[in-house]
């Protein structure tokens, strides 16, 4: 089995670690574990994409089977789902949603979004 799991905002494909644990411990072979690292997180920090590019660049990392994704990752997976349906046999959404359907309030969390990673990296 493949599995290809994708971080949350601020976080890096380290993130996985305990989970990776638990699965290995249950048998899994690390081999087909593939954890990313995002655009603008971790060693992809210099990398920019918006959500359709970094649905790409998951897809490319990872091998046909299934796609785990946490918060933003999960966004991200959906994404890849909906353009690569031939290479996601499983989708494992957690804590994430299709997005924020008014422009004013997408405009508003974006803005919320920038000012933290300033923040972060400030």
């Amino acid at each position: 089995m493949n599995l290809t799991l994708a971080h949350g905002f601020t976080q890096t494909s380290r993130s996985w670690a305990d989970v990776v644990e638990i699965l290995t411990g249950h048998g899994l072979d690390t081999a087909g574990i593939t954890a990313v690292d995002l655009p603008g997180h971790g060693d992809s920090a210099a990398v920019r994409a918006d959500l359709w590019g970094s649905a790409e660049r998951l897809v490319a990392a990872g091998s046909t089977g299934t796609l785990v994704g946490y918060s933003m990752g999960g966004r991200v997976a959906l994404h890849a789902a909906l353009r690569h349906r031939d290479a996601v046999e499983r989708l494992v959404l957690i804590g994430a949603t299709p997005g924020i359907a008014d422009a004013a309030e997408r405009r508003a969390r974006r803005a919320a979004d920038d000012a933290l990673a300033d923040h972060i990296d400030g």
